[in-house]
């Protein structure tokens, strides 16, 4: 008889717990920044500050919540209200800051170019991921800052 009630106790607590598992698992497909995942956010901001300097550049872009099976673009834009860079001036962007998932692939990048700048140049860039009807954007790791200097 004890050991019935003990084995009717453990079955009507363990029943209760929910499965937190599937809260875990990325259920729509989304896009973040691969910086913005690994590098610290900047004191007061939302977003980390990578540096770029002269050069070709390409700030990796993932694709969450499984792989799509059409090809998705996604675009990039510059915040205004936290950029002191001059587009064509301090940056150029590859594909005009447009970021092509080929079907079934996860990882894709946003391409652009700092040309060579004039002594002391300092001057930030913040851009963010764009959804479309098919990929919504990470919340938390959309944006990005890049700060250009030589």
């Amino acid at each position: 008889m004890k050991n019935s009630i003990i084995i009717i106790m453990c079955f009507l607590l363990t029943s209760c717990f929910k499965d937190y598992e599937e809260n875990l698992i990325f259920k729509d497909l989304m896009v973040e920044f691969q910086d913005a995942v690994v590098v610290n956010n900047a004191v007061g901001k939302t977003y980390p500050i990578i540096t770029a300097r002269s050069g070709e550049h390409k700030l990796q872009v993932n694709l969450l919540g499984g792989v799509s099976q059409t090809a998705q673009t996604i675009r990039a834009t510059v915040i205004a209200s936290e950029t002191t860079a001059v587009a064509g001036q301090h940056y150029v962007w590859n594909d005009e800051g447009q970021i092509q998932f080929p079907a079934g692939t996860p990882i894709s990048s946003l391409d652009f170019a700092v040309p060579n700048l004039a002594p002391q140049t300092d001057v930030i860039l913040v851009v963010e991921l764009q959804a479309n009807d098919q990929v919504k954007t990470s919340t938390n790791y959309k944006t990005v800052g890049i700060r250009i200097r030589n």
